[in-house]
């Protein structure tokens, strides 16, 4: 009887490491469809040009976050190639050369787990961030739209709607007036998330892998135990420093810049007519997304908790 509910008590950690391996690995991608998911609702209520305008924002956004990949597979290849150096250097020669090939891209997946755990990729974190709202700027011009009110496309509150609705109206035109910022702000998770789950060159391959994985070796479905979970602990700090960076520091300075500005040309004959609406726009636009970067962020760490 002992023994079954130790035996019971072992398949329930294996079963929660496989849940957690699992969870943490779609993470990315299942992202990747709620960005999707909230680029296809605001181009709803964009004009023809601006859903225009939005598609290729959005391939902006798969470009940069597939860039930011890159640049950490190619800085994982180096710490791997530096450590098999120094491993051949202090272990010489080993005696088995691979009779269980599995066991090789378990190894691997898990030596490149550990890798990942130790890379440092904060400067390109920082330009991308920045390419991220300057695009986001860019996108909110592109769209029509303008810091002045009468650039406000007013029509877009009646879509689908008989007459003014006090609720739906002003959130359809926030959509529309802030579609192109919000989208690149709710894409700063996937700058440390996408391509950060290692996987077995077995894996990468196979068109169905099994998640069979316990909570103390290593499938083919990427690393998993210890390793899974520093992995994972790693990924959910670099996401929340990520936002803090992007919400604290980018755009913060963009929104101070605007209101010394606005308090530097107080006297000036343009002062409400330029700078007192820019300020508006950017103070409107950047509380309301940081209040949605907020819960996308807590909808990231659910995924790797």
């Amino acid at each position: 009887m002992k023994q079954d509910g130790t035996g019971s008590a072992t398949a329930d950690a294996d079963a929660r490491g496989s849940v957690f391996v699992d969870r943490a690995r779609t993470a990315p991608g299942t992202y990747l469809v709620i960005l999707a998911f909230v680029y296809v609702t605001m181009s709803l209520f964009q004009k023809p040009i601006g859903g225009v305008a939005m598609g290729l924002a959005f391939l902006q956004v798969l470009c940069l976050i597939d860039n930011v990949a890159l640049w950490r597979l190619a800085a994982l290849s180096e710490v791997q190639r530096r450590n098999k150096k120094q491993e051949d250097g202090q272990d010489g020669q080993d005696g088995q050369d691979g009779h269980d090939k599995h066991d090789n891209g378990n190894a691997d997946c898990n030596a490149a787990a550990d890798g990942a755990a130790g890379l440092d990729l904060t400067g390109v974190y920082f330009e991308h961030l920045v390419l991220l709202l300057l695009c986001g700027q860019r996108a909110f011009f592109s769209t029509g739209h303008q810091n002045a009110l009468p650039s406000i496309q007013y029509e877009v509150g009646f879509i689908g709607l008989d007459g003014v609705n006090w609720i739906l109206s002003p959130m359809f035109i926030g959509i529309n007036t802030y579609g192109g910022p919000i989208l690149f702000a709710l894409a700063v998770p996937l700058v440390p998330l996408w391509g950060a789950w290692p996987q077995p060159r077995s894996a990468r391959t196979a068109s169905s892998v099994s998640v069979s994985v316990t909570a103390g070796e290593s499938g083919p479905s990427g690393p998993s135990g210890p390793e899974a979970r520093r992995l994972a602990a790693r990924i959910a700090r670099e996401v929340g420093q990520a936002m803090l960076v992007y919400h604290g520091l980018i755009s913060g300075a963009e929104v101070t810049g605007v209101t010394v500005f606005v308090g530097w040309f107080r006297r000036h004959s343009q002062a409400w007519r330029v700078w007192g609406p820019k300020y508006i726009f950017y103070f409107v636009g950047h509380s309301g997304i940081f209040a949605l970067g907020i819960v996308m962020l807590g909808v990231v760490h659910q995924c790797l908790a």
